[in-house]
């Protein structure tokens, strides 16, 4: 029987959660290969996975380093969007990253590079 991830009856009504958590680690540079700091990361669940398209999984801005870091409740492979921006007049504008990935039981590490608008 497989527990991980599920959520199982007990005998006082209520349910016992059992988390499976997988690491998502995204780094955001620019063509250059310098980190983005503040980049708006936007993620949300793509068809394919337990679940519903569009639910939002990360929605916040990149640490100093350009990365965003989360843990995510693995359930079984999750195809998912990225969305990418950071545009701050008068400081270097960059063009809209999107891109598609799946988290799977090892979890989800990539490395977005931006370009220059």
């Amino acid at each position: 029987m497989n527990i991980i991830g599920s959520s199982i009856p007990i005998n006082n009504g209520t349910n016992l959660i059992i988390n499976n958590l997988v690491d998502i680690k995204i780094k955001v540079v620019d063509s250059d290969n310098i980190n983005i700091e503040n980049a708006r990361v936007y993620i949300t669940a793509d068809t394919g996975g337990n679940l519903a398209q569009g639910t939002v999984i990360f929605n916040n801005l990149t640490n100093a380093n350009g990365e965003i870091y989360i843990q995510f409740n693995y359930q079984g492979n999750q195809p998912i969007i990225i969305k990418v921006r950071k545009s701050s007049p008068p400081f270097t504008i960059y063009k809209h990253k999107k891109n598609i990935g799946i988290i799977q039981s090892n979890g989800y590490n990539n490395t977005l590079s931006m370009e220059y608008d």
